[in-house]
């Protein structure tokens, strides 16, 4: 048996170069996150190179339920407690993939309150569908031009974005970047990678639009939704539409399909096998192709159910959300109902 020693060279320098480059970007993060983790450290904060967890705490955007948390900062800025970090996910599209980044910034709240989102306008062309609830009107013709605020409750939306938060919102530094509150957390979020630099004060600026989150409106709008409730767009997860049901069920019936025909075909060659004489190739050949077809079937069902089991879980558990967010904390009366609701006072009508 000759060797190609040419052949030998190229896949022996092919697999060292890779082994170079995998070794020298390894290094080159190892030391990136040594940087980052001193920088935090001057500032008193905490620094961890991932947060897998945090790839699933919220599902609404920019959070698509899978992909990468990465270069989280934790602290405190302006006596409030913020987490800041990298999220990251790809989209693949036959041999091409798309990575999309945004810089995150979290923080609590003290307590759970509604939905609210608000965006700024170039972002309603990707997000007008799916926030379900219409954009709520203000008076300030200058701020409705440049953010989309919605809400199930617009009594809730003109409490939080009263007059003063419109002009800090307007005066906001980071242009194109939107933000909801959700639960007991106010996410703040951008586009593109995220730089260290820009934290101190994305975070710093989050911290104002909380201090100017009114007292009555915790008093007033306090949810029992848990602490990790996690949304979509409306609040909820998203729920298959027509067509998604369509394509699933034309997949698997595929599946179902192709199963009863490969299954139907294993057994009448597994059933002729016995005659085949030796173990050679040829009768491994008929022992392993039927099983492979046989295993692809039941693949495709097996992901189909799958689906379908996620959609439903998805329903119920959106139906159980929608009557969280429904809900009032104890003692809070609901201030659509007129019972226990009284007009704000001088300092709050002066916040709105």
């Amino acid at each position: 048996m000759q060797i190609d020693v040419t052949a030998f060279l190229w896949v022996f320098l092919v697999v060292v170069g890779f082994g170079f480059l995998v070794s020298w970007g390894s290094k080159q993060r190892q030391a990136q996150m040594q940087r980052l983790s001193a920088w935090a450290t001057q500032r008193g904060w905490s620094y961890r190179a991932s947060a897998p967890e945090l790839v699933t705490r919220w599902s609404g955007p920019p959070f698509v339920g899978r992909g990468d948390v990465t270069d989280v900062f934790s602290g405190l800025i302006n006596a409030l407690p913020f987490t800041a970090f990298q999220y990251s996910w790809t989209s693949q599209s036959g041999d091409n993939s798309t990575t999309y980044r945004y810089p995150v910034v979290t923080m609590p709240l003290k307590a759970a309150l509604p939905l609210l989102w608000v965006l700024p306008q170039n972002w309603e062309n990707q997000l007008s569908n799916p926030l379900g609830s219409g954009d709520i009107t203000f008076e300030s013709a200058a701020f409705n031009e440049l953010f989309m605020v919605s809400s199930d409750n617009d009594r809730y939306a003109y409490a939080v974005v009263h007059p003063r938060m419109m002009e800090y919102l307007m005066a906001c530094p980071f242009r194109g970047w939107g933000l909801r509150i959700e639960g007991n957390n106010v996410i703040f979020f951008g586009r593109g990678p995220q730089l260290p630099d820009g934290v101190p004060a994305a975070a710093s600026w989050l911290a104002g639009f909380v201090s100017l989150i009114p007292d009555h409106v915790y008093d007033q709008y306090a949810t029992t939704a848990a602490t990790g409730y996690a949304g979509s767009v409306t609040g909820l997860r998203p729920e298959a539409t027509g067509a998604d049901v369509i394509k699933t069920a034309f997949v698997g019936v595929w599946g179902l399909i192709w199963l009863s025909i490969s299954g139907g075909m294993a057994f009448m060659v597994y059933a002729v096998l016995p005659s085949i004489s030796g173990s050679g190739p040829q009768q491994w050949l008929f022992l392993i192709m039927p099983a492979a077809f046989v295993l692809i079937g039941i693949l495709v069902v097996g992901f189909t159910v799958v689906r379908l089991i996620r959609g439903g879980v998805a329903i119920q558990q959106n139906r159980r959300d929608r009557e969280r967010m429904t809900s009032r904390a104890p003692g809070v009366p609901d201030p659509g109902s007129g019972v226990g609701y009284s007009a704000p006072t001088d300092d709050q009508q002066s916040d709105r």
